[in-house]
């Protein structure tokens, strides 16, 4: 039996087109209930906006061992709440740590008097999960993060398969005011360590050729973030002014063993047991 090129075509789109769909359709959220997790940890955690009625309720569950797939890796759920009524909620069916740490972490170190930050590390893409005292929200490109000095801006390293990218967030405007682009045609660098010079963020990058950066002993090769222009700058820097700017710490380092500690919270929920007879106590 013979079949016509045309419905071979026809048929051969209706199957990608119905592959997409399915590879890309949104997963929607299940409703946590401690019994579906008997071999999972499941642990809850409030984090509350100071100067509102903001709170965010973040819950996740991690798997124990190796048997159990439900979830394969960790699922996290986060609600945020303004006196009580849902303004927004953020659900992440299966983090995959890929060899890293992977799941929601709390730090300890605050933002601003008007913000709190989640963070979720895995699935190669960090997010910076940020919340005002208004009950805003944003979904940001993070990972690890510093804010500046006078508590104006706020600076994200996007954690996820090289390159790294970088936001630069206003936390009096409430916007993100620069952003590298990871899928532009110019690779963004990778931030080595950053400096503050009294009026000035900057930092020094990680460098692909040893040879020439080895060969500069009197300068540096940095980029500037300029606040007024919103922009990166580049720029050689005298050794001896590199030195006398100040190191900056991130207020959360994803990749620190004791920040990722530090911001391991939460109380345990535990699935409900059975007695002798199989009932649920």
């Amino acid at each position: 039996m013979k079949i016509e090129l045309s419905k071979l075509s026809s048929i051969a789109v209706a199957t990608f087109v119905l592959q997409h769909a399915i590879q890309t359709a949104p997963v929607y959220a299940k409703p946590f209930q401690p019994a579906d997790y008997p071999e999972s940890s499941a642990k809850t955690f409030t984090v509350s906006v100071p100067n509102s009625k903001v709170s965010v309720d973040a819950l996740q569950v991690k798997r124990l061992n190796e048997k159990h797939s439900n979830p394969r890796y960790c699922r996290a759920w986060v609600t945020i709440t303004n006196d009580g009524k849902k303004v927004s909620t953020e659900y992440f069916n299966d983090i995959n740590g890929l060899g890293g740490p992977c799941g929601l972490y709390f730090p300890k170190q605050t933002i601003s008097d008007n913000y709190r930050g989640i963070v979720k590390l895995g699935d190669y893409d960090g997010r910076l999960l940020l919340v005002n005292n208004a009950g805003k929200y944003w979904n940001l490109p993070g990972g690890s993060f510093f804010t500046s000095k006078d508590k104006k801006l706020l600076f994200s390293t996007h954690e996820c398969d090289a390159p790294a990218g970088l936001l630069v967030f206003d936390l009096q405007k409430g916007a993100t005011i620069f952003a590298t682009s990871e899928k532009g045609k110019e690779v963004p660098p990778v931030v080595d360590k950053w400096y503050f010079d009294g009026e000035n963020y900057f930092f020094t990058a990680l460098s692909t050729d040893q040879p020439k950066a080895a060969a500069n002993k009197d300068s540096k090769e940095i980029y500037l973030f300029d606040s007024k222009a919103k922009k990166l700058i580049k720029k050689n820097l005298p050794q001896a002014k590199l030195s006398a700017a100040t190191q900056v710490a991130y207020d959360f380092n994803a990749m620190s063993e004791p920040d990722l500690k530090a911001a391991e919270q939460g109380t345990e929920i535990k699935a409900p047991t059975k007695d002798a007879a199989g009932k649920k106590k």
